[in-house]
């Protein structure tokens, strides 16, 4: 069916127009509701910045100057910062005018800092020009200076949203600094520990985990006296008093070193190790001749072994055993006390029928296992578990030196006692 010609040139002009009369408003309600809904400007403040006219300390000011700093503060937030800054010069030579002006060139990417300071100077009470301050301070790399106002901002302006931002540039600044400190000594790198520590102890100086972290980085790095300097003020605590054993022992004090370590809670990372050490130390210290000769052997013999078994384990001493027979090979050993000791205790054998003890024949492998094995059952140590020669060595196992050298089997022994309870 086709539609009357008629019809359609007397309603198709009118439609159009209804049609689009209605377009246009229809147009012109979605344009306004995205202008509501939009984002800023692309100029709107970078800065997350308190308004000049609010927060404590805030000026009085009459209402031409209120009204100026008002409007500028609009503008600013519209993204419009030269108007804010002619607005701020309308108010005069007011805290509040001076600030947003300030706030101003902040939004056109300068910092100034210094001007700032000299606001906060003149307006110590004013909490708005302090956080402003902080703000541009970090972007001119004064850490220093931001923090510090930032702290000043939190005590003026405790429940404001702006008071947060002391804690997060101490998390940044000095939390992370030390921690990423710490990560680094434990990495090897005490150089990088040492300025990391630094730089956090440079904006808070009353860290004392900052300082014991220098202190470590300092005596990974041999700087004795430097370390000890960095622990002068710290309170006393567990790692403190390790520190100070590690500093004493360094110098050789080994009776300090030993006071030092034994204070230390039982558990504490290290502890048994450094107490078995200086013992060590202290006894080698005050050992015979003959004992220093039996820690330079490349080979210890069966005398050797034993005078270097009761120097270097105390609780041999303490030990009850048996009777020895007379062993006629040993008589005129200056070393003859501690062979007698590990015999009656049934570490080392002699031979019964023959007498003798062979104290210059050379110490296997085995006999130095066997001999170990013995000292740990007397102590109530666990009895040791030995690398397999030519394998991968399992965790916690021990390797048996071949040939028996004195120092290594020093070292073994110190190894071996790190986890007596101490």
């Amino acid at each position: 069916m086709q539609a009357d010609p008629r019809t359609l040139h007397a309603v198709t002009p009118r439609s159009l127009r209804r049609g689009a009369t209605a377009l246009a408003a229809t147009l012109g309600l979605v344009l306004a509701a995205a202008c509501a809904s939009a984002p800023p400007p692309s100029g709107r403040a970078a800065f997350d910045l308190p308004s000049p006219l609010e927060g404590p300390g805030r000026p009085d000011l009459d209402r031409a100057a209120e009204r100026a700093v008002e409007r500028g503060w609009n503008a600013l937030q519209g993204g419009r910062p030269d108007t804010a800054a002619t607005r701020g010069a309308d108010a005069g030579s007011t805290a509040a005018g001076r600030l947003l002006v300030l706030q101003a060139r902040l939004e056109q990417g300068e910092a100034p800092t210094a001007d700032l300071k000299t606001l906060v100077s003149d307006d110590p009470g004013y909490a708005a020009a302090w956080v402003t301050l902080s703000v541009a301070a970090e972007r001119d790399d004064d850490e220093r200076t931001a923090l510090d106002a930032s702290r000043r901002a939190s005590k003026l302006w405790p429940r404001s949203r702006w008071a947060h931002r002391e804690q997060q540039l101490e998390d940044r600044w000095v939390d992370g600094r030390i921690q990423a400190a710490r990560t680094a000594l434990d990495a090897g790198d005490a150089a990088g520990a040492l300025e990391d520590a630094r730089k956090a102890l440079e904006l808070a100086p009353q860290r004392d985990d900052g300082s014991l972290v220098a202190a470590r980085a300092l005596l990974a790095l041999d700087r004795t006296d430097e370390a000890e300097s960095q622990l002068e003020n710290a309170p006393a605590s567990p790692e403190a008093t390790y520190l100070r054993g590690e500093i004493a022992e360094r110098r050789g004090d080994l009776a300090t070193a030993m006071e030092r370590y034994d204070a230390l809670p039982p558990g504490f990372p290290g502890r048994n190790a450094a107490v078995v050490r200086t013992r060590l130390g202290w006894r080698l210290a005050n050992a015979p001749q003959w004992v220093h000769e039996a820690l330079a052997a490349p080979q210890v013999d069966r005398a050797q072994l034993a005078a270097l078994l009761v120097t270097l384990i105390p609780g041999l001493e303490g030990v009850e055993g048996g009777t020895v027979p007379l062993i006629t090979d040993v008589v005129d050993l200056p070393m003859r006390h501690e062979i007698l000791l590990t015999l009656r205790l049934g570490v080392l054998e002699a031979d019964p029928v023959e007498r003798r003890f062979f104290p210059k024949r050379p110490v296997t492998t085995e006999e130095l296992a066997d001999a170990l094995e013995a000292v740990n059952h007397l102590l109530g140590l666990p009895p040791p578990v030995w690398c397999e020669p030519g394998q991968p060595a399992k965790p916690g196992c021990k390797i048996l030196p071949d040939p028996p050298s004195g120092r290594a089997v020093a070292d073994l022994v110190l190894e071996m006692q790190e986890g007596e309870p101490s």
